[in-house]
């Protein structure tokens, strides 16, 4: 202090020390908020399960169907009672994952472009929840959306519609 006044060092310290203290605590914040909001008894468990249930309803994918789902986890998937074949793709980098189950295969690839990965009509169906929005621009989200439609003949998208460009 200079003169009755934090001189601007030590402001940008303790600024510093605060968002290193808040960011710590707020990482262990919401990780904690975020297993309570999917537990087994959350609302919000229970509407992603009533939306894949009825997205089988509507979609009707074959017992035994090969569904890639495009940015998206297993979670959604051990919402059901399915024997579907899931291949998840996501970015390189991005959130790892990893099951015991035979029903996933996970991939790590651009879902812009897959076509050096899977021909046309690989799948039964192509699932994609809130993913469109975060590809980036709008000739990008227009090479996702050609790759929805050029991977199977059924697909089930949520975008959250304001986002999209």
């Amino acid at each position: 202090m200079v003169g009755g006044r934090t001189t601007k060092s030590r402001r940008e310290s303790d600024i510093a020390f605060l968002a290193r203290y808040f960011s710590i605590d707020m990482q262990t914040y919401l990780r904690q908020l975020s297993a309570r909001l999917y537990d087994s008894d959350s609302a919000i468990r229970r509407g992603r399960k009533r939306r894949m249930e009825r997205m089988v309803e509507l979609v009707n994918p074959p017992p035994d169907a090969r569904i890639i789902d495009l940015g998206g986890t297993i979670y959604n998937w051990e919402l059901l009672d399915h024997k579907y074949r899931v291949t998840l793709v996501n970015l390189p980098d991005g959130h790892i994952q990893r099951a015991d189950d035979s029903r996933y295969r996970f991939v790590e690839a651009d879902g812009c472009d897959l076509k050096h990965l899977f021909d046309d009509h690989s799948f039964d169906m192509v699932f994609s929840n809130s993913t469109i929005e975060h590809v980036g621009d709008a000739a990008r989200q227009q090479s996702f959306a050609d790759e929805v439609r050029r991977l199977g003949p059924a697909f089930w998208s949520k975008p959250q519609a304001a986002a999209v460009r």
